[in-house]
């Protein structure tokens, strides 16, 4: 049987978050707040893996056709983060 979660068990910022989302009528419990942005997290994550599988595989043909690489790994990772971070 699940746990019923309290939000004394949430640090206070994100208890106040949830039980203000609650309040709103957004969602019927805490609980779901919390499903609700794990699986955004989630998503985000997968959107960021599919964004940088399509990346390796444009570099990865630019490279194999001898045209000019855009950076070192380290660099195309930071622009990959930002990009990230921008959507987010």
């Amino acid at each position: 049987m699940p746990r019923h979660l309290d939000p004394a068990d949430l640090p206070e910022d994100i208890a106040r978050i949830a039980q203000a989302q609650v309040a709103a009528g957004n969602f019927e419990s805490v609980e779901e707040v919390v499903r609700a942005s794990v699986q955004a997290l989630e998503a985000c994550e997968d959107e960021f893996l599919e964004y940088a599988r399509d990346l390796w595989r444009e570099r990865k043909a630019a490279a194999e056709r001898g045209e000019f690489s855009e950076g070192t790994p380290a660099e195309i990772l930071a622009r990959i983060r930002a990009r990230v971070e921008r959507s987010a």
